[in-house]
């Protein structure tokens, strides 16, 4: 069985290393953060490896896992090589935003392998890891090992293009991280035209529900309705130019958002 240390365990770290070592796919070496005690915590869940601070104190495993910060990924994988012999090694992260090129510095194999999915609660992500969809982009020899691995947790692995991956990133960002943007701003204009707030969120569940099955199993623009989609534009004026004195904040969000719904339509 190859052997992996875990580098930066936080709920990334802790959930991968419990679900290679319930499935026995990796036996779990090391586990290194900034302080014994994280260190010992991590291994504790994740309940094999030892805990160690210090980069020296690493054995020469078969993997190493890097799941520290983005910001962080450089600076470890290179403190890592000054300290470890990486020679035909392999060496991967799990970021959505940085490519494996950011590891590939030396003679050893590097993959990025991306989980699209919440780990707030590493305790929950180890019971609902399967169906995971994850990117993956790297080597051949590092993919070979790594891939297989994560499809008997369960994970759905896709590969994707290493130029692309802040584009990539940016996919899940316009899915998730905006849309509590665009709910709260349609609460705010419900709020402003004099409707409770928690009566709000009952009028815009059922379109939200609705909107999201229609993008899903239609083309995105055949979704669409409101006064772009009839090509009311001046309604679309007249909106805005009521948000600009009433919900500035929002205003040029509905209009840029409004000129791209435009050109949707358009193409």
């Amino acid at each position: 069985m190859f052997t992996l240390s875990i580098i930066g365990a936080g709920r990334v770290g802790q959930t991968l290393g419990r679900l290679f070592a319930d499935h026995k796919l990796f036996q779990i070496d090391a586990v290194c953060n900034q302080s014994i005690e994280s260190s010992q915590k991590a291994v504790q869940f994740i309940g094999q490896g030892r805990a160690v601070s210090f980069f020296e104190e690493l054995p020469k495993s078969d993997l190493f896992l890097i799941a520290t910060s983005d910001s962080q990924i450089l600076q470890t994988a290179q403190k890592l090589s000054q300290v470890v012999d990486l020679t035909g090694k392999t060496v991967f992260h799990c970021s959505g935003a940085l490519s494996s090129d950011v590891l590939n510095f030396g003679d050893w194999h590097t993959a990025s392998i991306h989980p699209i999915k919440s780990f707030a609660d590493p305790c929950v992500a180890i019971k609902d890891f399967t169906g995971t969809y994850c990117g993956v982009e790297g080597d051949k020899q590092a993919l070979n090992l790594l891939q297989p691995a994560f499809e008997k947790l369960g994970g759905n692995c896709f590969g994707i293009s290493s130029g692309m991956k802040q584009v990539y990133h940016a996919g899940a960002v316009f899915a998730s991280n905006f849309l509590p943007l665009l709910i709260e701003a349609s609460l705010k204009c419900y709020e402003k035209s004099g409707v409770n707030r928690e009566t709000a969120k009952q009028i815009i569940e059922p379109i939200i529900r609705l909107t999201l099955e229609n993008s899903l199993n239609l083309e995105p623009k055949n979704a669409l309705t409101g006064p772009v989609a009839r090509g009311d534009f001046q309604a679309v004026e007249t909106q805005y130019q009521s948000l600009q004195e009433n919900l500035p904040e929002f205003a040029e969000l509905y209009d840029l958002l409004s000129e791209n719904l435009s050109n949707l339509l358009a193409k």
